[in-house]
């Protein structure tokens, strides 16, 4: 090996970015780049080897390795390096695949030093009359397109040794490229462009979460999933990239828009809607004929922004996303990439062409192969592969930081889901294209939420099941009274049985405008007695949003209190002022109606916040209660030792949970009233009063919290649901309350009734 001491030159940004990259990963196999190529028929193992020595001879970035000089890398040029390639012998094996995979796990994560030759060349002899060639090189000397390169060159040097001809090989220089990317670098000119990357960079998202998964622990580890698309799917999309609506330039830029378009709907997905989404995609820089020709690492990542709108459809996306390809280009010079944009992205679109034809007129069978390394920021890697064979092939690297073994399948499987959509209908709106298929969606969707209904019983039922265990256990209490388990059954039957004496029927709407009480309960389970829907109207409401509510639901009668009860003069219905007018309602019978509730009867009415436009009325079944309040008495571990805090507003779904989970597992509710004046603060008395042990509340509850003592909280279960409960509020919260709390974070619209989904 003869070392030229003078031939010193500058990185280009790749390289430099590849050889960071190694530096902070030293020990794995980071950037090997592993190609294994089947040939179907005799070679001449010295000519092959002669062949690649004049390879090595004529290329100089075969002849090229790394060192550091004064704490700077410097890329070396050697002026020869003496190589033979390793001949390995399986032809007499009995189980030579096997034997060869073997090897070839263990050969290609050889790691290799940069200051040492960065290629590794073998090839092997297999049963049949076969050979396959085993090349491995560091990335930071060639790039696929250079692979291709390489593998022609061969094949033609091999070729004239051969056959006994003679024909001039030439191979441009990479150091060529090397002094025209410098030099673009520092163009003046290219100023416009630097602009246009930093107007990008400060549009890029912060790295994608995809799955809803935040990495704990970076890894280097990743694995790769192959899938061919197939002869049928790769025809049908070569005919629509060539068809009117999708042509552009040529058919391999129209495909890269394609699935671009395709990865960012997918994108959109599985990051919960997100608006705009980001990926990393590079540019090859072969710019010139010999450009082309030339071995070494060309390509350039580059940050590609991608808007997604509700409405889009995937035409209506392509087109958009042909203008920023288009923008993307022009402005992706040679050697204006940053490592601060290499850091802008954590997912890659890395769309190859490549072709390897026959060699020496064997038929060749190209594979590539996954070192179970990538950088540890791609979180995931797609490539595709396009061979000019039948079929397109997907490569999906997918990082062990973000993807569990079970999602191996299904990452693919939702993209190869949303190629079929596009495939089938260009025009169609993306927010109707699904990831599942039929059996996902059967799986996750219809089994995941069939429910053993005939195991649920109502909310009568288990609170009547409460009375009987507990008839002297206080059940509900305020500042003013408290009432056992007895006393709230006793109570709510008068009042029902004085709503039907008052000619209220089964079916009914009732509702309840008033101040959290224990009279609350009283109402509520007295109108469910009756056969009744109730219909919450919390007491510090804007009279005109009372009286609009209660039209609106078709209240046959209000039950409030004095206090209230001025609101209504104007309506024509009954009211019930269930603190005055008890004395007529206390002469009732005290024994259980005899009302059969079916469940499929209207349970309440809860009225939308109306910010998505005009509030409407939610109506809720009793099976639906039922079937929520089953579940969350099971899914949040809850007693009849528990103690419930009632402090959120009786018109939001949230509370729903707070009245009907305690009286349904013989737990204990302690109410808090509303303020007499100014906002809602009655979460500081609960704190301070520290009776609860259980309690359900908003991000926005907890958010006030962040500045109180609460190491010494009774609260060890905390339901958390209405908004969007950001990760650093949980943090800070799980920090000042004591270790044992649990948190589970509840989610689902009110036409949900309460929750859905539910992560502790």
């Amino acid at each position: 090996m003869n070392q030229g001491s003078n031939n010193l030159s500058d990185l280009t940004q790749s390289q430099l970015l590849i050889w960071t990259g190694q530096q902070l990963s030293p020990n794995v196999p980071l950037y090997n780049s592993v190609y294994t190529f089947e040939l179907s028929g005799e070679i001449n193992v010295s000519d092959f080897q002669k062949a690649f020595q004049i390879l090595i001879d004529n290329s100089d970035a075969m002849r090229t390795v790394f060192e550091t000089i004064d704490n700077l890398p410097q890329t070396k040029l050697l002026d020869s390096i003496s190589y033979q390639v390793e001949l390995l012998n399986l032809s007499k094996e009995r189980f030579a695949n096997e034997l060869f995979q073997t090897w070839l796990n263990e050969r290609m994560k050889k790691r290799f030093e940069l200051a040492e030759p960065l290629f590794d060349s073998v090839l092997i002899n297999m049963p049949d009359n076969k050979f396959i060639w085993y090349f491995n090189q560091h990335h930071i000397i060639c790039d696929a397109s250079g692979v291709a390169v390489l593998y022609k060159l061969l094949s033609k040097i091999y070729t004239c040794l051969n056959d006994e001809t003679t024909e001039d090989i030439y191979i441009p220089r990479f150091h060529n490229y090397i002094q025209y990317e410098k030099a673009n670098r520092y163009n003046t000119k290219n100023v416009s462009s630097t602009a246009y990357w930093e107007k990008q960079l400060q549009s890029v998202p912060k790295n994608l979460k995809l799955y809803g998964k935040t990495v704990e622990e970076s890894t280097t580890l990743s694995k790769r999933v192959s899938v061919s698309l197939g002869k049928q799917r790769t025809e049908r999309l070569l005919e629509i990239a060539r068809s009117k609506d999708f042509r552009l330039l040529n058919a391999h830029l129209s495909l890269f828009n394609i699935f671009a378009s395709i990865l960012s709907v997918y994108l959109s997905r599985v990051t919960n809607e997100q608006h705009i989404v980001s990926f990393g995609t590079p540019v090859h820089n072969r710019t010139t004929p010999d450009f082309k020709a030339t071995p070494g690492l060309f390509i350039e990542f580059f940050p590609f922004v991608s808007e997604v709108r509700k409405e889009d459809t995937f035409l209506s996306l392509f087109k958009r996303i042909s203008t920023v390809t288009y923008e993307f280009l022009r402005n992706a010079s040679p050697g204006a990439s940053t490592p601060k944009m290499n850091r802008a992205f954590n997912v890659i679109l890395n769309y190859i062409i490549t072709d390897f034809p026959d060699f020496h007129g064997l038929p060749a069978k190209a594979v590539w192969h996954h070192p179970d390394h990538t950088d540890s920021n791609h979180h995931l890697r797609l490539h595709v592969y396009n061979d000019d064979t039948d079929s397109i092939k997907l490569y999906f690297d997918l990082n062990l930081a973000v993807f569990t073994q079970k999602m191996f399948d299904t990452v693919p499987g939702h993209f190869i889901q949303l190629v079929d959509t596009f495939i089938e209908n260009q025009n169609q709106s993306i927010g109707l294209a699904s990831l599942l298929n039929e059996s996902e969606f059967q799986r996750i969707v219809i089994d995941f939420n069939r429910q053993q209904e005939i195991t649920n019983k109502t909310v009568l039922e288990l609170f009547q099941i409460q009375v009987q265990k507990h008839p002297q256990k206080p059940a509900v209490s305020d500042k003013t009274k408290s009432l056992s388990y007895a006393d709230l059954d006793e109570k709510s039957n008068q009042l029902a049985h004085y709503l039907i004496a008052n000619e209220i029927t089964a079916g009914e709407r009732i509702a309840i405008y008033m101040n959290r009480s224990a009279d609350l309960f009283v109402a509520i389970l007295g109108a469910f007695k009756a056969g009744c829907a109730y219909v919450p109207i919390a007491g510090n409401n804007p009279r005109n949003r009372v009286i609009d509510r209660i039209k609106a639901a078709k209240a046959a009668i209000v039950l409030t209190d004095s206090q209230h009860a001025g609101g209504c003069d104007e309506l024509q219905v009954p009211l019930v002022r269930i603190d005055t007018d008890w004395e007529r309602i206390k002469k009732q019978d005290t024994t259980y109606p005899d009302n059969l509730i079916s469940p499929e009867a209207l349970a309440y009415i809860m009225f939308t916040s109306g910010s998505t436009g005009q509030p409407k009325g939610v109506q809720i079944s009793q099976r639906a209660l039922a079937n929520y309040i089953n579940w969350a008495g099971k899914e949040y571990g809850l007693t009849d030792h528990a103690t419930f805090p009632l402090f959120t507003t009786i018109d939001f779904d949230l509370t729903v949970t707070s009245v009907f989970v305690p009286i349904t597992i013989g737990a204990s509710i302690i109410v808090y009233e509303e303020s007499k004046h100014g906002p809602d603060l009655a979460i500081f008395d609960v704190i301070e009063d520290n009776r609860a042990d259980v309690i359900k509340l908003t991000p926005s509850h907890l958010s006030l919290l962040t500045a109180q003592d609460l190491s010494n909280s009774r609260v060890r279960t905390m339901i958390v649901g209405g908004e969007d409960f950001k990760r650093d509020l949980a943090e800070r919260i799980t920090v000042s309350f004591p270790r044992q709390l649990k948190i589970f974070n509840e989610y689902g619209p009110t036409e949900a009734t309460v929750g859905c989904l539910v992560h502790r």
